[in-house]
């Protein structure tokens, strides 16, 4: 044999080791909520639909109300909960939106920091434009239980 069947083959056995490997950097998580909110002026319609694993849990549409202008408390944006039309289970979700013809998507998992998580989307002007973006069950606040699906428990 060769120097390069050599390395050939080696690399081949490099590689089959590690194969079973991959699947420890796949992760679930839980989702806890998906809210919509429109800062631009106009009411707003977005389709929003939640994956796990490419089939479709959840899909509604949401109307959004133009952002208001609040007495002292700056612009206040139209937030809605989507249904919770999914479990408590961690799973590798994906929540896609979309405003017009194309679909906006977030792969929940591998944008999450932690096992726990809710995604915003938010319809932003000018355009409008979609933007997805996950953050940890840490900054949900007392109070907030009616953003969130009800199996979560807020400390």
């Amino acid at each position: 044999m060769n120097r390069r069947q050599y390395l050939t083959a080696g690399s081949i056995c490099a590689l089959s080791s590690v194969a079973g490997c991959l699947s420890l950097f796949e992760s679930d998580v839980q989702l806890t909520s998906v809210l919509a909110s429109n800062l631009s002026n106009e009411e707003r319609t977005i389709e929003v639909r939640v994956l796990d694993d490419g089939e479709e849990l959840q899909s509604n549409e949401l109307r959004l109300d133009p952002v208001e202008l609040g007495g002292g408390r700056g612009r206040q944006p139209s937030t809605e909960k989507l249904d919770c039309g999914w479990d408590s289970e961690p799973k590798p979700y994906t929540v896609e939106a979309r405003l017009d013809d194309e679909w906006e998507s977030l792969d929940v998992a591998s944008e999450a920091d932690s096992d726990c998580v809710f995604v915003r989307i938010y319809v932003e002007p000018p355009g409008p434009v979609l933007h997805l973006r996950v953050f940890p069950c840490d900054d949900i606040e007392t109070g907030d239980e009616e953003f969130v699906c009800e199996f979560t428990e807020i400390d």
